[in-house]
């Protein structure tokens, strides 16, 4: 019996593994630029479209920025499910732009010069840090309300620079720590009540400010940046559990946590009057309660922003990518070798162009998803693509003007009657009911039947892109109570399920149930008052439809169940609109 459960789970995980290495994904990079948004293709190296003030009116505000006259004036960015919000500092708002039709769809007022922008997908919250007098504006994401503002994060009035720090696994999700460049500590928020908790004075260790801030959830301590007359001078590792001070490392710089947190990586740069250069790496590897600190690296060129990528898969290991604000390399150091000390071990990929230095603050940035890096060139107006892999440059987009941060995105916007079509979709076995799956491309429609029953428990691959609706409709019908479930696969950010039976007459009260099986089961029970009742071509005109829908927001599996009448066998529909790599377990659990 072992065998045989062995056996077939072995047979699920090779097909979703063929299916998942023959799914057809799109990823984009929105860059901000500086006379628009340039969405980027990293596979075909190209831009794909500019969203601007031509295709967005009221999308850009003239920054004036110490002096500068650029179009655009965008500070930050974050994917929020189907949208992008970005910053417009010099226009005091936040633009919402729908990834599908690549527009500015909605502008939410904020406090004055908005830089820093925070989502919160646990408390489906957008954090807005106004850097004018250092305050906060919530943005609730699901009706994009602006529902609290003016939420202080100084000691008293002023502009500052600072960041924000709120993770889900710190402190339950339920706070946040905010820097100020010249205030002498870190600002505490309670996100629950949206408050000003208190201010954890450094004044002691030499700080005058903070700038830089990280958690790292495996050791559950934060690292913080000190800094001394607007220079970095130290880096504090705080107990988040009770704010107290573990340790305090003699080395300046601004950190950065890899993402199993078995790394923390300070890198520092600073060029004097003379155009003297100091750059320096200090590495923290972390070890159950211990820190082992590795030898300095002096890396030339001025270390400014870092990202990792795994050794291998399932590696606890990583190879990190810096790069240079005054060279046109990047390095790429093994940290596993990098306990050594040595220089000569730091690997460099070449000719990824320059970064305009000039403008105040000018940092050259670097953004990864999956195995592609980009970074932007402002020099010589580029974005380079790295493949991290190869370590090898794979190709550079020009035109790029102002580029300086970008967010990954799934894209959702390839007209799909286009490019898909019924033949990619991928068909699979099921038992002896009869179990008919509609699939709508554009204008085409894919009636899919099973092909041959196998032992497999009614595993049918539905869906294997981005889709604007799936149907599973039962074509005979099935017993009273039987339950209909849904896997919703591996990207799903948004789904509302809308379930339809021709059965007449009342329906009971929470006699339909959205169930949630994986991560944690959590049933909500619809109030089926809610439910209406209309006509539907589905279904024959004696029968009345009944229609509800719910919303899930997590990679899970869904348990669709209709307690009808006793005896009367329904026909129901399972109408899932949203919906990324569907996967469909009829009966299976």
């Amino acid at each position: 019996m072992e065998m045989r459960v062995m056996a077939l789970a072995l047979f699920i995980c090779a097909f979703l593994l063929e299916y998942s290495a023959s799914v057809k994904t799109n990823t984009v990079f929105y860059v901000l630029g500086s006379d628009g948004i340039y969405v980027i293709d990293p596979v075909a190296k190209s831009v794909v479209t500019k969203i601007n003030d031509m295709t967005s009116p009221g999308l850009c505000t003239e920054s004036n920025i110490r002096g500068l006259r650029n179009p655009c004036s965008f500070s930050q960015a974050s994917v929020v499910h189907d949208t992008v919000f970005v910053a417009d500092a010099s226009g005091s708002a936040v633009h919402v732009i729908d990834v599908k039709t690549r527009t500015k769809i909605e502008t939410i007022p904020t406090d004055v010069y908005p830089y820093g922008l925070h989502f919160l997908p646990w408390r489906k919250e957008v954090w807005v840090h106004s850097w004018n007098i250092s305050t906060f504006d919530v943005i609730e994401t699901e009706g994009r309300n602006r529902t609290h503002t003016a939420i202080r994060a100084h000691v008293k009035p002023g502009f500052t620079h600072g960041i924000m720090l709120a993770d889900k696994d710190m402190l339950e999700g339920k706070a946040a720590y905010v820097t100020h460049f010249s205030n002498p500590g870190i600002h505490k928020l309670n996100l629950e009540t949206k408050s000003y908790t208190g201010f954890l004075n450094f004044t002691k260790y030499g700080c005058s400010g903070t700038y830089g801030i990280v958690y790292n959830s495996y050791n559950k301590r934060l690292y913080v940046e000190c800094q001394s007359l607007f220079r970095s001078v130290s880096i504090l590792e705080l107990n988040a559990a009770n704010d107290s001070l573990t340790k305090e490392y003699k080395f300046p710089g601004s950190p950065f946590v890899s993402p199993n947190g078995r790394y923390v990586v300070v890198l520092y740069r600073y060029k004097s009057r003379t155009n003297i250069t100091t750059s320096r790496m200090n590495i923290l590897a972390v070890s159950g309660s211990g820190v082992e600190h590795y030898p300095e690296l002096r890396i030339p060129g001025g270390v400014s922003h870092a990202v990792f990528y795994p050794k291998s898969k399932n590696s606890d290991s990583y190879n990190v990518f810096i790069t240079l604000d005054y060279s046109d390399k990047m390095a790429v150091v093994d940290l596993d070798v990098a306990k050594n000390g040595n220089i000569s071990d730091v690997k460099y990929i070449e000719n990824i162009d320059f970064l305009d230095s000039k403008p105040h603050g000018a940092s050259r940035k670097l953004f990864i998803s999956g195995k592609w890096i980009i970074s932007p060139a402002t020099k010589s107006k580029t974005v380079v693509i790295i493949n991290a892999e190869t370590q090898k440059v794979h190709g550079k987009v020009s035109g790029v003007n102002g580029g300086d941060l970008a967010v990954w995105v799934r894209d959702s916007t390839t007209n799909i009657s286009d490019s898909q079509h019924c033949s990619d979709f991928v068909e699979t076995g099921t038992r002896t009911k009869a179990w008919k799956f509609r699939q709508k491309i554009g204008n085409e429609l894919c009636v899919m039947k099973p092909l041959k029953a196998y032992a497999v428990p009614s595993l049918i691959v539905v869906a294997t892109f981005s889709t604007k609706f799936v149907v599973a409709e039962v074509v005979q019908p099935i017993p009273v109570s039987e339950t209909l479930a849904l896997h919703t696969g591996i990207a799903v950010e948004k789904m509302n399920v809308v379930f339809r039976t021709n059965v007449r007459g009342t329906v009971a009260k929470n006699a339909v149930q959205i169930q949630t099986v994986l991560p944690r089961s959590t049933v909500v029970n619809i109030d089926t008052t809610t439910i209406t009742t209309s006509a539907d071509a589905a279904v024959s005109e004696r029968h009345a439809t009944r229609v509800l829908t719910a919303e899930v927001r997590r990679n899970t599996v869904l348990r669709v169940k209709y307690a009808g009448k006793q005896g009367v066998p329904v026909r129901p529909t399972v109408i899932v609109e949203e919906l990324v790599n569907a996967v469909y377990f009829p009966n299976a659990l």
